[in-house]
């Protein structure tokens, strides 16, 4: 599922903007393909066979590459937008907002790793980390962090490695070991 800002920041590209993303996701709900999930805000669905036509059609268009992209760097701005309000929001609140699209970060984590993105992979394994924590899946974050890691080079901005570092750390704790002290 998704939100409305995420859609419009996913989809929205040279040739469509935002306001026609909302255009045409209404035509959507208009015609059953896309379900509106009650909640505040609310979320949308795309039905399972509209979502695989989409998916072909992207295939053969060759733009799966530029919307998963664009989908990752969607999810990078919320996480990062939510670890910023670390001291001024409870994190049961940020844990609600954020854990409908759970099943997107893990989507655009294992897309940015396997991609060019080193650094947006750095960035979102980093922005994230704390909702690991928050809901019990302490060792899927390490393993997410750790490959993260991997994407680290000597262009990384070492704000973004710090940032990932100290959320390795905190995932490990209570575990401690060599990688915790280098980290």
């Amino acid at each position: 599922s998704f939100n409305l800002p995420a859609a419009q920041q996913t989809l929205a590209d040279d040739t469509l903007d935002e306001w026609a993303v909302l255009e045409h996701l209404g035509t959507l709900v208009d015609k059953s393909l896309l379900v509106v999930q009650a909640g505040e805000p609310p979320r949308y669905r795309l039905l399972e066979s509209a979502r695989a036509y989409a998916l072909e059609k992207l295939r053969e268009a060759g733009e799966t590459d530029a919307l998963l992209r664009r989908h990752a760097q969607a999810m990078r701005a919320l996480f990062e937008r939510e670890d910023a309000q670390l001291w001024t929001v409870p994190s049961q609140v940020r844990r609600q907002r954020c854990l409908p699209d759970i099943d997107n970060l893990r989507a655009a984590l294992d897309w940015a790793q396997d991609s060019d993105s080193r650094e947006l992979h750095v960035a979102l394994a980093g922005a994230s980390a704390w909702l690991w924590s928050l809901v019990g899946l302490g060792l899927e974050g390490l393993h997410h962090c750790d490959r993260a890691l991997r994407s680290v080079d000597a262009a990384t901005p070492p704000a973004l490695e710090a940032r990932l570092l100290l959320a390795r750390h905190q995932l490990a704790h209570p575990r401690f070991g060599a990688a915790e002290r280098e980290a």
